[in-house]
């Protein structure tokens, strides 16, 4: 079994193309009709982070969970309608009267989503249950919260004397978005950030399955993306950073050079006097790493820095860096 822990866009990308090759190669059907239950273990599990999860209309909006549950790995044609997955005609009554920011733009299937697991999480039900039921194993391919405590991710900016604690989610609009973007409350645009902080992550602990699934994977892929707001509060959770240190999988990092990103993850990484680069990134995560995959033109200096990882060369392309990084792994497919 192959683990990803994933992140904010650039990890969602790399675990879809994971869950595809490794899909595939279970012999996944091409006509949407599943394999008999039991017909192969898991090849993949996708530890998906839940660090910039949010509660916004008394809803639950799982960012990370929801969209990886879109990866056609792991969706099911006959349960999810296509319509609700192209429609904003909720968000976009519910910004009209003011009740959603216009920072967080969901689809109606998000919502639906959101509206199922806020009703179970408030009979009682943990939110790696939630998952089962939302989005259950496919084709060999396992999607897991990575902790069922809240844990949100939150950016300190600064503006003149004024310090404010923003969501992660709309700290990164903001900054992505421009100046005279951010509404009545633009004027904060040129805030600098100063410190980012998690809420809830001294009580929180991995969910269920977390630990184990790093301890027994063949291989663990490290997407370096959202690497102070997503990935970093991840490595944060009480013995994460351990099993990842102890696991005898190779934990192979991916530079987030090589992925998509949201656009915010510089500023973020000034608040620790780092700079994104795949340098500067890999040392935050070098202790747990067996080897990194960065631009060609990034190995020379990275391997200066980073002398007790193995520093190897990757394309962009993302179906090759997926084989890429099990090759690195030494479990090629």
């Amino acid at each position: 079994m192959d683990v990803v822990l994933a992140c904010g866009p650039g990890g969602r990308a790399l675990a879809a193309s994971l869950a595809s090759l490794l899909s595939t190669d279970l012999g996944r059907p091409t006509d949407g009709v599943d394999a008999p239950e039991g017909a192969h273990g898991d090849a993949l599990t996708i530890l998906a982070g839940t660090a910039e999860d949010i509660t916004l209309c008394g809803l639950r909006f799982c960012p990370d969970l929801d969209a990886l549950a879109r990866i056609p790995a792991l969706t099911d044609p006959n349960a999810e309608s296509t319509d609700a997955a192209s429609s904003h005609g909720v968000a976009a009554a519910l910004t009209g009267w003011g009740a959603l920011p216009a920072w967080f733009a969901p689809d109606d299937l998000d919502i639906a989503r959101a509206v199922a697991r806020s009703r179970w999480l408030a009979a009682g039900v943990t939110p790696s249950e939630i998952g089962l039921r939302l989005t259950p194993p496919r084709h060999g391919v396992r999607l897991v919260p990575t902790s069922d405590r809240p844990v949100e991710s939150h950016v300190v900016v600064e503006h003149g004397e004024e310090r404010v604690a923003l969501h992660a989610l709309e700290w990164a609009s903001r900054e992505t978005s421009g100046p005279g973007q951010g509404g009545a409350e633009g004027d904060r645009e040129a805030a600098s950030p100063v410190q980012v902080g998690a809420a809830g992550l001294t009580e929180a602990t991995p969910a269920p399955g977390v630990l184990d699934a790093i301890r027994g994977a063949t291989t663990v892929v490290l997407p370096l993306t959202n690497p102070v707001t997503g990935l970093g509060v991840v490595l944060g959770l009480p013995g994460v950073r351990d099993a990842l240190r102890g696991t005898s999988a190779r934990v192979v990092g991916v530079s987030p050079l090589l992925l998509p990103t949201r656009g915010d993850e510089e500023a973020t990484l000034r608040t620790l006097d780092l700079q994104h680069t795949s340098s500067d990134v890999g040392s935050l995560f070098a202790d747990v790493l067996d080897a990194y995959l960065v631009p060609e033109a990034d190995v020379d200096g990275v391997r200066a820095r980073l002398r007790e990882v193995e520093v190897r060369p990757a394309p962009t392309d993302l179906a090759a860096l997926a084989s890429a990084a099990l090759t690195a792994s030494g479990s090629a497919r």
